[in-house]
């Protein structure tokens, strides 16, 4: 949501600005100008869901705002023409309506209302507020309508946007411009081929790392869009000796390595819950892992730096351990492996998106992740090979998906 407050008197809106984030708004989103000469510069370029103009608008920012000419000029443009990109709601404000009885009559004609500024009461807030809620309600009903009976063939959650969804929005499916699914998350549509066919697609990223924003955004794609299978790829930590850096994996099982009890003698009694992956497609992913053609092309179609690449990459089908910290510590790292002795990689989200998919209404969709390691987990971590790791993973996982989709999807 964006709103431009236009009124010389910008001192008056601290409060005001400080409750619209306090509902969810960047501040970035909330633009306050002192002229109509800057008002009519951000309204040329941008869409507001609101906006808020003064009635004795100055036309410049040094000058009196002391006529109602300007922002009736601006306010008439905005019905009569073009020239301005159109705010979906208006509201005047002014500090004394009796001051301005002709200027009033023009304006309460067009718009929503005027509201009068007070310093001694917050009511003339409340009620540019209660028309922001209104506005946020409407706007939701309004997504949910337009997404309510969209399902797509798969759906792709990425942790970060860099590098993880910009690998993804890199392969060649044919992605949108980002729609927002609501204040918070927006998602792409794309689409690709499996054997002469066409096949669905959305892809969307976590507000943050971690299990919680996982489950959130999982959650959100899945009511909206109701996938036949949910994915997610990107970058993980891999245990030392099991795989190589650049190697991907396939995340057959998952599980919390933090659950459980915390005893006072320090003692960690565990509680894993494990998730598995859906069968089938684990099933297909054995058989891309035989094939070294696809990746020794895989190295070869890599354009960023060469020096990131230290093998040829293997895909490894195994368990993936999940917790809510970023690893640097190899002593955990043990910890983890005595709760499985074949654990392959350590990452922050994977459980979030097979806990929620698996326990989605029906129809449930299929589900798996692939990532790629980046790092051991230790020390010496650094961050040179996140942009390889993130490119092996979109692109196994594009080559699994156009190879077998068909088989996934009955």
């Amino acid at each position: 949501m964006k709103i431009l407050i236009a009124d010389d008197q910008t001192q008056r809106y601290k409060s005001l600005i400080s409750k619209f984030m306090s509902r969810g708004i960047p501040r970035e989103n909330i633009f306050l100008v002192s002229s109509a000469d800057e008002a009519q510069q951000k309204l040329s370029n941008i869409n507001f869901d609101l906006f808020i103009l003064d009635i004795l608008l100055p036309l410049w920012s040094e000058d009196m705002g002391d006529s109602g000419r300007f922002s009736q000029d601006i306010l008439l443009s905005l019905y009569n023409s073009d020239e301005y990109k159109r705010p979906g709601t208006i509201i005047g404000i002014t500090g004394d309506k009796s001051t301005v009885s002709t200027e009033l009559t023009n304006f309460e004609n067009h718009l929503l209302g005027v509201v009068e500024y007070s310093p001694s009461s917050s009511e003339w807030e409340n009620k540019i507020l209660r028309t922001v809620d209104y506005i946020r309600i409407h706007y939701s009903e309004t997504l949910t309508q337009q997404h309510s009976n969209e399902r797509v063939d798969l759906a792709i959650i990425c942790a970060l946007k860099d590098p993880e969804l910009s690998a993804i929005l890199s392969l060649d499916w044919n992605w949108e411009e980002a729609i927002p699914l609501n204040d918070k998350l927006f998602y792409r549509k794309g689409s690709f081929q499996s054997n002469r066919k066409n096949y669905s697609v959305v892809v969307a990223s976590c507000e943050r790392m971690g299990m919680v924003s996982s489950t959130l955004t999982s959650s959100a794609i899945i009511h909206q869009f109701t996938p036949k299978i949910i994915a997610m790829t990107g970058i993980c930590a891999g245990i030392n000796g099991k795989v190589a850096l650049g190697d991907i994996i396939f995340a057959e099982l998952v599980w919390d390595y933090q659950n459980g009890k915390r005893l006072e003698s320090g003692e960690h009694e565990i509680e894993p819950h494990q998730v598995l992956a859906s069968p089938c497609i684990k099933a297909h992913a054995e058989q891309l892992q035989e094939d070294s053609d696809f990746f020794q092309k895989l190295v070869l179609n890599y354009k960023l730096n060469k020096s990131s690449i230290v093998n040829v990459p293997k895909l490894h089908i195994g368990p993936v351990a999940v917790g809510s910290s970023v690893l640097a510590d190899k002593e955990i790292v043990k910890k983890i492996q005595r709760q499985n002795r074949k654990v392959l990689g350590i990452e922050m989200e994977i459980y979030g998106i097979y806990y929620t998919a698996m326990n989605s209404p029906s129809p449930t969709p299929k589900f798996f992740a692939i990532k790629s390691v980046c790092d051991f987990a230790d020390s010496e971590k650094s961050d040179n090979f996140q942009s390889y790791a993130a490119y092996t993973s979109a692109n196994t996982l594009k080559e699994l998906l156009e190879r077998y989709i068909g088989n996934f999807i009955c």
